[in-house]
């Protein structure tokens, strides 16, 4: 948010203090910082499981494989934002179409209509860099708001504040 880190291309090379890009620029730094990333699959799922897009499971929603009605992935994505409360909306939407498939009726018909043909922009506007590191990303509020579309579409009710309580164990109590 400071403006003083970037993003820049990939290393070419380095010269002393200058680093040279793969798109031909150079520039002098006193410090390089390597963020290079995790890796995305699953050492227990055989990789052609999932399409891959940019080495990265290509979810519906980042999170419905469009191949395989079973599969499921959470956490495929980054967000501008804090994703840990989106990953409890995700879990509980995760959590529901498992059931509607289960009662395969026609939630779940929709269910798949929508896995295996929509693919909404969850960019909301922001061009975020054209990368292999990007290829997931997300605007988190766009997110939120089709997460809600898709639940009133499918009659599935919004995840209110707290819903996980519940589960949640004392520890106190449990020793």
């Amino acid at each position: 948010a400071h403006g003083r880190l970037r993003a820049r291309p990939d290393v070419e090379r380095f010269d002393g203090k200058s680093v040279r890009f793969t798109d031909g620029s150079s520039e002098d730094f006193d410090l390089v910082l390597f963020a290079t990333g995790y890796r995305w699959d699953i050492p227990f799922v055989d990789r052609s499981m999932f399409r891959w897009k940019s080495n990265k499971p290509d979810l519906y929603m980042n999170l419905f494989s469009r191949d395989h009605r079973e599969l499921y992935g959470l956490g495929y994505m980054e967000t501008n934002g804090g994703a840990y409360k989106l990953f409890d909306e995700m879990a509980d939407f995760t959590i529901r179409a498992i059931d509607a498939r289960n009662d395969n009726g026609m939630t779940a018909q929709k269910l798949d209509r929508l896995v295996a043909a929509d693919a909404p922009d969850l960019s909301g506007g922001i061009r975020f860099v054209a990368s292999d590191r990007h290829a997931t990303y997300v605007e988190i509020d766009t997110y939120r708001k089709y997460m809600k579309k898709l639940r009133k579409k499918l009659g599935w009710p919004q995840l209110e504040p707290g819903a996980f309580a519940a589960q949640r164990v004392d520890r106190n109590e449990a020793a």
